[in-house]
């Protein structure tokens, strides 16, 4: 029940914010763990959330009013982090990914985002997504950044063989395989669809 209520309330927050002038997309962990049969199984330590980097100060100024506590933002860093007493942890997203990772690990691609946004209807509201194919994208790589720093988590290898069993219809596998293949990932991402 308290996993229902932040998660109505988060949604509520996101589309205030949209009412506001402030395009949302919500990332990650939310948004991956609508894939799985039981949603709540997909437990996230946080929520992320990636706004225009031009609306970042009002986005910044809503969420505070809204009860967030945002900590001193690290120059190089691609978000912002904040804490909410009953909601939890939010990232504020201006970038996917640190400018570091894009430029070395990603070979500055700023064509990794293609497709419109898309909106994801849950029992909890509706949220903006990324589009099907920049999606699985996106997670593809965030686990190949964390496969660099540490290792890759099975749930990280879930979320991205899940939304393509449900997306495969949407997906342009053709533009997401050409990717991997220029960023030389696709071959370690290719074990992940056979496990």
């Amino acid at each position: 029940v308290l996993n229902s209520m932040r998660c109505s309330e988060m949604l509520s927050i996101l589309r205030e914010m949209e009412q506001d002038g402030i395009p949302n997309i919500l990332l990650k962990g939310f948004d991956a763990a609508q894939n799985y049969a039981v949603p709540a199984v997909r437990v996230s330590g946080d929520t992320d959330v990636w706004v225009d980097p031009n609306d970042e100060f009002q986005a910044t100024r809503i969420l505070t009013e809204k009860g967030f506590a945002f900590d001193k933002r690290n120059a190089e860093s691609h978000h912002a982090v904040a804490h909410h007493p009953t909601l939890g942890c939010l990232e504020l997203h201006t970038n996917l990914y640190d400018d570091f990772v894009e430029e070395y690990w990603f070979q500055d691609k700023k064509s990794l985002v293609m497709e419109q946004r898309i909106t994801v209807n849950t029992e909890y509201g509706a949220y903006a997504a990324l589009g099907y194919t920049d999606n699985l994208l996106f997670q593809t790589l965030h686990l190949v950044k964390h496969f660099i720093m540490s290792g890759a988590s099975l749930r990280a290898m879930l979320d991205i063989a899940l939304f393509f069993e449900r997306h495969r219809e949407e997906v342009v596998t053709e533009h997401y395989w050409r990717i991997l293949h220029e960023l030389k990932y696709d071959q370690l991402v290719s074990t992940v669809y056979q496990c």
